[in-house]
């Protein structure tokens, strides 16, 4: 990515984090791969991703990786999700040992918030980076709003608890992930 790593920590609180933690394992998948599919969509990235495929069915040898991708520069790269409850060092390490798919990068998209010392653990390992929650939050709001609409509308039940009242549009909180819009 251009500039800066993914998921390299924004810091600070959010209210507004998808509750990716109370989804399923294959139901977090699906959600990923639904973000990721659309944001070759994002407005003027240094790069767009242009091309996002699952590697695999559930229950294949899948070499470590959930999907594999490529972008418009030529970087290929891959994405394992994690819908566990914690992401310790250790687990970071397990996980970039087990993948074996040869990409130019890789990313570990975990479902809750990752703590310092996952980040940095995932920072050892050069071309590798880390998408938590609320790194996931930032990429469904930096989606122009019709895809983000279209990706919460057809997200699991579980993960959308909350509607203002739009029809067909839910959204995660009282806040309101697109509060502006209305």
């Amino acid at each position: 990515m251009a500039g800066r790593r993914v998921g390299a920590g924004t810091g600070g609180r959010d209210p507004e984090l998808p509750p990716t933690p109370s989804l399923a394992p294959d139901r977090f998948e699906d959600f990923t791969e639904a973000l990721l599919h659309r944001q070759r969509f994002v407005a003027s990235p240094a790069r767009r991703l242009i091309e996002v495929s699952r590697w695999g069915r559930r229950g294949d040898k899948q070499d470590g990786i959930d999907f594999v991708g490529a972008y418009d520069d030529g970087t290929t790269v891959t994405w394992q999700c994690k819908r566990v409850d914690e992401m310790t060092p250790a687990d970071v390490r397990q996980h970039v040992r087990e993948n074996t798919y040869a990409a130019d990068e890789h990313v570990l998209v975990f479902s809750g918030l990752a703590s310092a010392k996952a980040r940095a653990e995932v920072l050892k390992a050069k071309v590798w980076s880390l998408v938590d929650q609320r790194d996931l939050g930032q990429l469904v709001h930096d989606l122009p709003l019709h895809r983000a609409r279209t990706l919460l509308e057809q997200s699991p039940r579980e993960c959308l608890p909350y509607s203002t009242g739009v029809p067909a549009w839910p959204l995660w909180d009282s806040g309101g992930l697109f509060q502006h819009i209305g």
